[in-house]
């Protein structure tokens, strides 16, 4: 091919180019989408919904944002999942990102603060739920009476999406088999999260909160007939965490992160959050728990790193009362 005619080509073959960046929605600035909950939920699901709509060709280049080391190895498991050509910018390469079609996908996991800015009931949801009424297609979404079953529809959505791409779907629908209750285990923090490093907001896993005595309260659970499993959702590919969260019968853990896996977990599953006094702000996780209709307990105690077994007796303790 004349040099001049192949030069002409490849122009217009890279202009036929779509290259599409998509970027965590910091308006409201609810979270980072360094920590697993605000990646999730306000990141990786909502864009995978964002791609499926766009229907890219092989050819179209995706630019995604890095939400930290930790974050990014599930977003390229993802990506490749999905056969994206694809990027992801770290903070000094972003401003990089010229002639891109930019996509802000919709942060799920702001509007599970749906209840509580409605209330608007302390001054922090006061100024945050003002912030959101400067966007009109925040109000649209976050404030909707409906946001409910929006999300569940969302949600599962994105939940087949996964399920396809990561060859699960004929074995989840399929096999209707009930798996152990997960007794949830906080992994230990990278060197990322811990003060002076680079994570927006510093502390993950352990080092904010702990569950203690998993192995011990599973091997007694186990041992009454009832099937239990620690399981520590950091060290687990997000294929192994839908396919491990999905088969159980339940959930057991410290509030945190972890609780964002109830967007896998079936309806109608026993799932109990233990929640410190320490913990001030309002429970997304029970909001969600309602989204995705599974049999939601909390029980309050007084530490940030607490014996399950003690915990279990609090609650215990408490629904005998109720009753």
């Amino acid at each position: 091919m004349p040099y001049k005619i192949e030069h002409w080509f490849r122009f217009w073959v890279v202009g036929l180019v779509k290259r599409f960046e998509f970027v965590f929605d910091e308006r409201i600035r609810a979270g980072s989408n360094e920590h697993f909950h605000h990646f999730l939920l306000g990141y990786l699901l909502p864009s995978i919904l964002e791609i499926e709509a766009l229907r890219p060709s092989d050819d179209d280049l995706f630019y995604f944002n890095s939400c930290g080391p930790v974050m990014d190895v599930v977003l390229a498991e993802v990506c490749d999942a999905l056969n994206l050509r694809y990027e992801i910018l770290h903070k000094d390469m972003q401003d990089m990102a010229e002639h891109h079609i930019r996509v802000i996908p919709q942060r799920w996991d702001s509007a599970l603060l749906n209840p509580h800015l409605k209330k608007a009931a302390t001054p922090r949801f006061e100024k945050l739920r003002n912030k959101v009424m400067e966007y009109p297609d925040l109000v649209r979404f976050r404030l909707s009476d409906d946001l409910e079953p929006k999300l569940r529809h969302l949600l599962g959505k994105s939940k087949q999406v996964l399920t396809k791409v990561f060859d699960l779907e004929t074995e989840l629908i399929e096999q209707d088999a009930v798996g152990p209750l997960l007794l949830l285990k906080r992994s230990d923090a990278e060197e990322f999260y811990s003060e002076g490093g680079s994570a927006r907001f510093s502390g993950y896993g352990v080092t904010r909160r702990s569950l203690q005595g998993l192995d011990k309260v599973a091997a007694e659970l186990n041992a009454a007939g009832i099937s239990a499993q620690v399981f520590e959702p950091g060290r687990h590919t997000l294929k192994e965490q839908i396919r491990a969260f999905h088969y159980c019968s339940g959930m057991i853990g410290i509030r945190g992160a972890e609780f964002a896996n109830l967007v896998w977990v079936r309806p109608g599953a026993k799932v109990i959050m233990v929640t410190p006094d320490s913990m001030k702000k309002p429970s997304v996780q029970r909001f969600l728990g309602k989204v995705m209709q599974v049999e939601f307990s909390e029980v309050t105690v007084d530490s940030d790193h607490p014996d399950l077994s003690s915990a279990l007796s609090v609650l215990a303790t408490e629904v005998v009362h109720a009753g």
